[in-house]
């Protein structure tokens, strides 16, 4: 790869979640003039794993933010219930001896469901228990570092300032990384001159150094800067270290001696990106044509850098350069121009955020049309937002189709619906998995059909792939398409979907072409569907349609059979889809579960919903990503 450039975006790859960078990427370590040693990748690669991001502050933005349209069914039960159980009188006892039982195992996970938990008054029970095994010796280190962090979350600023606990500075940093951090936090000043030690010593840990640069930055402790400075221009230390020491001194109120920065900005690319990255605290007069100057440098991670930096501290002085930064070849600096336009409100953003639509870098796309759903969210602008969607939607570019689909969706614009709908056959598949989504928010019952039609496609092309020809991959998107469509119809609440949504829950797809998650959102949407027969909570007489499904729930949710019982992850979505249909038929079911960790709280969950009496709900480890997440 060429000094500063990016890779090139496959042209197949799926549409990911929005994610916006809040740092500038580091520079190349091919264009380094340091990298004389042949070891120069080690350093900077711990760098690049190991730096926090730490980039110039931003403007807030107050405009409203635009939902994203794509879905996660995620449902708001879990936590609730299981917060709401946690502090039986038994629980301390049980989780005590799980703590500070001898199974490794099951102390780690007694440890996990104390940290989601840790911020409740009444967890402080364990305090004592969890510093046993912090301070614990004997114990492994991972449960040692496991049960401090939850004794640093619990306790608060007590905990850092307990004696015992100031010892561990000197540990591994599995058990150190987390106390700086909490001791910063708090402004603890005890460990200020173990910090000040440590970073001046070479031969300590790059890792323990950076996170004591970090700690002093957070905590403004002004003589640490000439310490940093000198780290910085000290061309025996690691790159690491120097990198580190850069993002640390950028964290400061104030920028370092201006005259030490332009001998920076004069050195290889590893001093340029340093020099703009620290040339934008103090705003001063003399740093701007130096800072942009920086923006026109040949390497990209110096010119993303410079623009950071600009766009933190002079916005004004970065959209001079408005043409040289929507054409520039770092895709970090095209980024950070979205933003900055956004920010300042700037009257050209509608223009210019309609031609980076197309921007090949989706990074950059996502963010202009993340960008324009901000700008509709005032009245004034909405018309001509709605009329870049319109035309977006009428290009010949995938890309900008895809964008201009999330667009409409994200604006919620339903007189776009057709337009989206006409791409839903469209042969790529990053524009059909927009599409789908965006039917699901703007859509209507003709979308819907449109919907029941393409899944039925999907789902006939699944079943003629001969399993020893087709590769996982392509069974995997076929299944993540239809996974996608029956969320959508889901959230249509439309009856047009309820009948494939029926087949798509039975068994007989338990292992259809190698993939099955589309029958747990079958089940979801279900629920959905099944809901909007409910007027005012209750059905008063349930229509067949409505007896049927409620049936067919129960039967998934009770299916016990020897030789092949049906999916755990089945069964929850049954639980929860019951739940939210009010289904009192369903009562006796869900209350033979309440006390059977798995399923516990979607049970619980759905006994409150249908108006049941709430059991005591045990503890479950719950997964981040239990519910499906279709864009993964």
């Amino acid at each position: 790869m060429k000094t500063g450039g990016i890779a090139p975006e496959p042209e197949n790859r799926p549409m990911p979640p929005f994610h916006e960078p809040d740092s500038p990427s580091l520079p190349d370590p091919k264009a380094c003039a340091l990298s004389r040693s042949r070891f120069i990748l080690v350093p900077v690669l711990l760098a690049a794993m190991f730096l926090l991001p730490c980039g110039p502050a931003r403007a807030e933005n107050d405009w409203p933010q635009p939902p994203d349209p794509r879905p996660r069914l995620e449902d708001p039960y879990i936590w609730p219930v299981m917060e709401a159980r946690v502090v039986q009188e038994e629980q301390p006892l049980r989780f005590r001896q799980m703590a500070e039982g001898p199974d490794r195992g099951m102390q780690l996970a007694a440890l996990d469901s104390m940290k989601r938990l840790s911020g409740f008054e009444e967890m402080r029970w364990a305090r004592d228990s969890l510093r046993r095994l912090a301070t614990d010796a004997s114990q492994s280190l991972d449960v040692r570092a496991a049960a401090l962090e939850v004794f640093l979350r619990v306790g608060g600023e007590d905990a850092t300032r307990d004696t015992g606990i100031i010892e561990l500075l000197d540990s591994a940093p599995e058990i150190v990384l987390p106390l700086d951090r909490a001791m910063a936090l708090h402004g603890d000043e005890r460990a200020i001159e173990h910090w000040m030690e440590r970073i001046a010593r070479s031969d300590r840990s790059p890792i323990l150094r950076r996170s004591a640069m970090e700690a002093l930055a957070h905590i403004n402790h002004r003589p640490a800067e000439t310490v940093l400075m000198d780290i910085v221009d000290r061309l025996g230390e690691p790159i690491a270290v120097r990198i580190a020491a850069t993002e640390a001194l950028a964290m400061f109120t104030h920028a370092p001696e201006f005259q030490r920065l332009e001998r920076l900005a004069e050195g290889e690319v590893i001093e340029r990106w340093m020099a703009a990255r620290l040339l934008g605290g103090g705003w001063i007069a003399e740093r701007g044509p130096l800072l942009e100057r920086l923006l026109a440098d040949p390497d990209a991670a110096v010119a993303g850098a410079a623009a950071a930096t600009l766009a933190g501290s002079a916005p004004e002085r970065l959209l001079v350069h408005i043409e040289l930064m929507r054409n520039h070849r770092s895709a970090n600096v095209r980024a950070t121009l979205v933003k900055t336009l956004i920010q300042n409100r700037d009257p050209r953003a509608p223009d210019m955020l309609a031609d980076l639509l197309d921007d090949r870098a989706a990074m950059v796309r996502r963010l202009a049309s993340r960008g324009l759903a901000q700008w509709a969210g005032v009245r004034a602008n909405r018309e001509s937002v709605v009329d870049i969607a319109r035309s977006a939607l009428e290009s010949e570019s995938w890309r900008t189709i895809s964008e201009g689909v999330m667009l409409a969706a994200m604006i919620e614009e339903r007189a776009l619906s057709d337009a989206v709908a006409t791409h839903l056959g469209h042969e790529r598949i990053e524009v059909r998995r927009a599409v789908i989504p965006a039917l699901g928010v703007i859509g209507d019952d003709r979308a819907a059909e449109m919907l029941v039609r393409h899944a039925e496609g999907l789902l006939e092309r699944l079943g003629r792939f001969d399993v020893t020809v087709a590769t996982a991959a392509q069974r995997d998107r076929l299944g993540d398409e239809l996974d996608l469509a029956m969320q959508a119809m889901g959230r249509l609440g439309e009856a047009a979907g309820f009948d494939l949504a029926r087949r798509l829950a039975a068994k007989t797809y338990l292992d259809y072409g190698g993939q099955t998650e589309f029958r747990v959102s079958a089940i979801w949407a279900l629920g959905f569907v099944g809901a909007s027969e409910l007027t005012l909570g209750f059905v008063p007489e349930p229509s067949p349609e409505y007896s049927r499904t409620v049936n067919l729930l129960q039967g998934r949710l009770t299916d016990e059979s020897i030789q092949e019982p049906e999916r755990e992850e089945v069964r929850r979505m049954a639980a929860v889809s019951l739940g939210r249909m009010r289904a009192r038929a369903a009562l006796p079911a869900l209350e033979r579960y309440v006390e059977q960790l798995w399923i516990a709280p979607e049970a619980s969950w759905a006994i409150g919903q249908i108006g049941g009496e709430l059991p005591e709900v045990p503890m479950r480890i719950i997964e981040e990503d239990f519910f499906i997440n279709a864009l993964r």
